[in-house]
């Protein structure tokens, strides 16, 4: 059975964010007694006394003047989102009215789609996600809290491998999505971060003949997120359709997801217990968002035996419509 491809369908689960001192003069006491009115006939200048002479300038000693110069303020290597509101985010920043249009690459085509941000109501962002394939429109949300990222819908199927269906809701237990932009300045972008949520809903995909299927009811699914490291070190150069990003955030997420697996072959389905394990790269533009995810390595576990899956699928960003 070829378990590597069949399998791969499933990895459309992961697709489905300064004051200055004044200084107060000294005021002199008046003196108690007026002076007395001398006439300068009256007293002789005496003449043992020699009267001082200034030759030049340089006689006379100045002290230096302190200078204050303002305190260096360092640039922050992230700059911060450039909207307000719950759903501010530098990794998935929901402003009304963006819209990315990018290209998933599986084996053996390609297809494009594209998320607009409708609106936001009470730190929930409604979103469209259009197959400019089929013209099929679906509708979304994504939880928002201080900015930072909830909960953030997973896509169909079909935007990963073409030919599998399906479409499944997140309900958030623990973690984030996306922390908030302090988060991530706190700490200098060295950040590790953990999401975890349960997933409901069906998958179905078909290919020769053959059907498999997974069932998802209150299924864990747990996200590990981790940045490249602090500093200098969290950026990444990376060219997509959509042009050449030279300071990429660059972001590894560890995916696990618990699940009914149905396989049905020669009319005979076998249910079994399964976990897929995904490793992921992503790379963000500073408060653009999301310009391109690739799998770097799969793992199916079914009935506790592993199977490696060879999986050659990458989302690319093509265009980048900015709200207003």
């Amino acid at each position: 059975m070829r378990q590597s491809k069949r399998y791969g369908l499933l990895i459309a689960i992961l697709l489905a964010g300064l004051a200055c001192g004044r200084a107060t003069p000294a005021v002199l006491p008046p003196s108690p007694l007026p002076p007395t009115q001398v006439a300068a006939t009256d007293v002789p200048l005496p003449t043992d006394t020699p009267i001082p002479t200034v030759e030049s300038v340089a006689d006379f000693t100045a002290t230096p003047t302190q200078i204050l110069t303002p305190t260096q303020i360092t640039a922050p290597i992230v700059p911060p989102p450039i909207i307000n509101g719950p759903c501010a985010n530098p990794l998935y920043p929901l402003t009304p009215g963006n819209e990315w249009v990018y290209q998933v690459s599986p084996e053996g085509g390609s297809s494009d789609f594209a998320i607009q941000v409708v609106e936001i109501q009470d730190g929930t962002a409604m979103l469209t996600a259009l197959d400019m394939s089929t013209g099929v429109t679906t509708q979304m949300s994504a939880e928002c809290q201080d900015g930072a990222i909830i909960n953030f819908p997973l896509l169909m199927m079909g935007l990963v491998t073409g030919n599998a269906e399906g479409i499944w809701q997140l309900e958030h237990v623990s973690g984030v999505f996306a922390p908030a932009y302090q988060t991530f300045a706190d700490q200098n972008w060295d950040l590790t971060w953990e999401g975890v949520y349960l997933a409901s809903g069906n998958l179905s995909a078909t290919e020769d003949g053959e059907t498999v299927s997974g069932t998802l009811e209150n299924s864990p699914i747990t996200m590990t997120w981790k940045t490249a490291g602090g500093g200098e070190a969290l950026f990444d150069a990376v060219t997509v359709p959509a042009g050449e990003f030279p300071k990429a955030i660059k972001i590894s997420r560890d995916l696990t997801l618990d699940f009914t697996l149905s396989i049905t072959s020669e009319g005979q389905t076998n249910t079994v217990s399964a976990v897929l394990v995904l490793k992921n790269t992503l790379w963000f533009e500073p408060n653009l968002g999301l310009v391109k995810q690739q799998v770097e390595r799969a793992t199916l576990r079914i009935s506790g035996i592993p199977y490696p899956l060879t999986i050659d699928s990458t989302l690319e960003l093509v265009e980048f419509h900015p709200g207003g």
